[in-house]
């Protein structure tokens, strides 16, 4: 068990720090984008983050994979790290259904190429609510935004930081 928080916070620093030091002074650096039909760049991302989440609604299998990236990693709130594979396989099966989920509170930042876009998550599914503080990873591929990594975290039953950080 250990070990998939370790793999998980490996992929955190692989795919997410090294973004942080390509950010233009201004925080606002993202390659090509440019507001479509009066949209600001970031209600895009918030956008096409809703979108994966209503995909994953739907079972729309066609869509996610339009969306992740080929090398896609989604880390569960317990740890569980499956790839593009093995995550929409469980979708195929049926093994995994939500019957609502929506996202609130989404911040978005810009890296060059890159959008980190996180906010909480409020999911339904067949074994009860669930709500979950998330992390996404968008990147350019070959002119097209993919979904990188996906990271859920469960919300802390307290705000602040922790007793020992005081």
């Amino acid at each position: 068990m250990f070990t998939r928080y370790i793999v998980g916070f490996a992929i955190y620093c692989a795919l997410v720090l090294p973004l942080s030091f390509g950010q233009d002074a201004g925080g606002k650096s993202f390659g090509n984008a440019t507001p479509v039909n009066g949209e600001s760049v970031d209600q895009q991302f918030r956008k096409l983050t809703e979108e994966v989440v209503a995909a994953e609604v739907s079972g729309d299998l066609a869509a996610m994979d339009r969306f992740f990236a080929d090398n896609y990693i989604h880390t569960h709130s317990s740890g569980w790290v499956e790839n593009k594979t093995e995550f929409m396989s469980l979708y195929r099966n049926g093994k995994r259904k939500y019957n609502a989920a929506d996202i609130r509170d989404v911040q978005v930042r810009f890296y060059g190429d890159s959008a980190v876009v996180n906010g909480t998550e409020h999911i339904n599914e067949l074994n009860g609510d669930h709500q979950y503080l998330f992390l996404c990873v968008w990147v350019r591929q070959n002119g097209a935004w993919r979904l990188a990594a996906w990271v859920a975290n469960p919300v802390p039953k307290r705000s602040g930081p922790p007793d020992n950080f005081k």
